[in-house]
């Protein structure tokens, strides 16, 4: 993070998910909570996606579906019980660019006349 930060850059960095393995979920809780400390430590210049709460189904609990803006339950992680499908994938990547967008001025071109 700091290497970036020192480069001008923001880290966008994707938190581990909850997984269907209760002993991986906890040695993911560990990396989760020590990344989530350093990135409030450098305020606007590091990005948590909290993977983890995002893809918790009702209980709280591994959720291989969830439901979607329509309602409709999707598939969103993979067999394994630790990767995303691709609707996963796409659920993570418009979280970090609407967390981008709360920082940087992502959209004004659209509002240009030519």
């Amino acid at each position: 993070m700091d290497l970036v930060n020192r480069a001008g850059g923001t880290v966008v960095w994707i938190g581990l998910p909850i997984t269907r393995s209760e002993a991986q979920t906890q040695r993911f809780d560990i990396v989760n909570a020590a990344v989530q400390k350093e990135a409030k430590k450098r305020g606007s210049k590091a990005i948590f996606i909290d993977t983890y709460t995002m893809f918790a189904g009702d209980t709280g609990g591994f959720a291989e579906y969830l439901e979607n803006a329509k309602g409709d339950s999707v598939k969103v992680r993979a067999g394994d019980g630790v990767h995303f499908d691709p609707e996963g994938g796409d659920i993570i990547a418009r979280e970090v660019l609407r967390q981008l967008n709360k920082q940087f001025d992502l959209t004004s071109w659209r509002n240009k006349k030519a």
